[in-house]
């Protein structure tokens, strides 16, 4: 692949690298990693070189072309660009909208991905199942499941995409990022959606919530039924008999695939070196998986997130810090950034004793998953800061909390309060009551009273902003009220709240 590197450099018109990417097809080559990153990067930059001899030339306007600009940042991955061309479009229909939504998604930013959702319902936009289609795996990367319920009863009744495959396998595999087993198995069941992909999305969702059994049956009945089998059908297989310790049935399916012709390559690509690798780390073999990860390297294949995480996983079992933050750079320079490697980047910090370099990457995530949060109170545990951890399990409900009530969810986000281990305080009880105040609902406000009222705090702001709603509600005995109670306990609002 190194010969190639040159030539990717030289390839300076869209003729010439879709004359080079063709030419790698011919070879096989397509798929090689370090070819694909190489070929991304190239059509990005030719896409720039483009669009700006559309601004020059007055077509920037036309719907046709802003939609096609956007597909192309979208598929390379500009998000930036992606956002100026959507922003500046004179004219956004549900390709557009869709388009954005996707691009977000598919770039590891899922809640921005859904606020798209949010302002094309307030626009009136008519959602599609290209829409859904980036909802549920938005969803289900979150775990968002009331709301992946909600999206998947709306298309439904809407009748949206009965037809469409990749919408059943991505609600299908929505539900079992869930751990909703029984959701999935009835989607799956009723028969409107089965196709391959569909399958294996059952498959892996057996997998992920640890019924291996019951995947290899899923496989078995695959088989029966004279359903095509591909390649990640055959990987989720082997994973299962891989966690059963399955040897012989192994063995079995491995015969099946050099049969059926699907490794007749020889050549060893970045996924056979994760695979290897992620098996020395679950062993605890940390050495023998960075040496392995070294001759990768070596060997000129680029490594990927996965092999990067098990690299940093590594590090973390033996304390190898030296490496692990040459890692990190070499992630920050390839802008590899995601959520996967920010919670490995926090695990190995947190491992290896740095803790305040795993505090910083956490509140660089912005939003991160239930993961990350995880990640960082068990870093918290692991060097002894059990206050800290015991704080920060105290916010993540309160961030799951302030997520629902914007998202309009009133009734999921008291449920989670209600399910707490430990009483709420004023940052949770105040997030409920900003979604009450967004979306306008001062009849829920008025079925919780008792448990806003009777809560025992000392913050000025959630008493201000408690009184505020009711304010703008026109509740003035509520608001005479809670400012009563602000005098009995001697708070006074604080400077810069309204």
């Amino acid at each position: 692949m190194t010969l190639y590197m040159p030539l990717f450099k030289a390839c300076t018109t869209l003729r010439s690298v879709t004359l080079l990417h063709a030419h790698l097809v011919v070879r096989g080559l397509q798929k090689d990693t370090l070819a694909s990153t190489k070929l991304i990067e190239s059509y990005s930059q030719i896409g720039k070189k483009v669009h700006a001899r559309i601004l020059k030339s007055g077509f920037e306007s036309d719907p046709v072309v802003e939609t096609s600009l956007l597909s192309l940042y979208g598929e390379t991955g500009c998000l930036y660009n992606a956002r100026k061309v959507f922003d500046a479009m004179s004219t956004r229909d549900v390709v557009s909208w869709s388009s954005i939504l996707s691009t977000y998604v598919h770039n590891g930013q899922a809640s921005e991905g859904l606020e798209i959702l949010r302002k094309m319902v307030r626009e009136g936009v008519e959602i599609d199942s290209v829409t859904m289609l980036s909802v549920a795996e938005a969803c289900g990367e979150l775990g968002l499941s009331r709301v992946g319920k909600l999206s998947h009863g709306y298309v439904v009744r809407r009748n949206i995409g009965s037809d469409h495959e990749a919408l059943g396998s991505s609600l299908v595999a929505m539900y079992g990022k869930f751990g909703d087993l029984c959701s999935a198995e009835k989607l799956f069941c009723n028969g409107v959606y089965q196709s391959v992909s569909s399958w294996t999305a059952l498959i892996s969702s057996y997998n992920q919530n640890g019924y291996y059994l019951e995947a290899l049956g899923t496989f078995i009945e695959m088989l029966e039924c004279k359903v095509e089998i591909n390649s990640v059908t055959l990987m989720n297989v082997v994973c299962s008999c891989a966690r059963l310790g399955w040897l012989r049935e192994g063995k079995s399916v491995h015969g099946y695939i050099r049969s059926s012709g699907l490794d007749a390559t020889q050549d060893k690509h970045v996924i056979s070196w994760n695979i290897l690798i992620s098996g020395y780390v679950r062993a605890q073999m940390a050495d023998e998986a960075l040496s392995l990860f070294l001759e990768m390297l070596i060997e000129g294949i680029l490594p990927d997130s996965f092999a990067l995480a098990s690299a940093l996983s590594a590090c973390g079992i033996i304390g190898l810090s030296e490496l692990g933050c040459q890692l990190h750079c070499f992630i920050i320079k390839t802008n590899l950034q995601n959520e996967f490697l920010e919670n490995a980047l926090i695990d190995m910090y947190s491992k290896c004793g740095f803790i305040n370099s795993a505090i910083r990457i956490f509140h660089d995530t912005q939003k991160g998953s239930v993961i990350t949060w995880n990640s960082m109170m068990c870093g918290f545990s692991q060097n002894g800061y059990s206050k800290e951890a015991l704080t920060l399990l105290m916010q993540s409900l309160s961030c799951l909390v302030d997520l629902l009530s914007r998202a309009g969810d009133l009734n999921g986000a008291y449920e989670v309060i209600n399910s707490m281990p430990f009483p709420a305080d004023a940052s949770v009880w105040g997030a409920l009551v900003n979604g009450c105040r967004i979306h306008n609902r001062m009849d829920f406000l008025k079925s919780i009273k008792k448990d806003l009222v009777n809560m025992d705090a000392d913050d000025s702001g959630y008493y201000t902003l408690l009184s505020n709603v009711y304010a703008e509600g026109g509740k003035w005995n509520e608001f005479t009220m809670v400012k009563s109670k602000m005098r009995s306990r001697h708070l006074k609002k604080a400077p810069g709240i309204v």
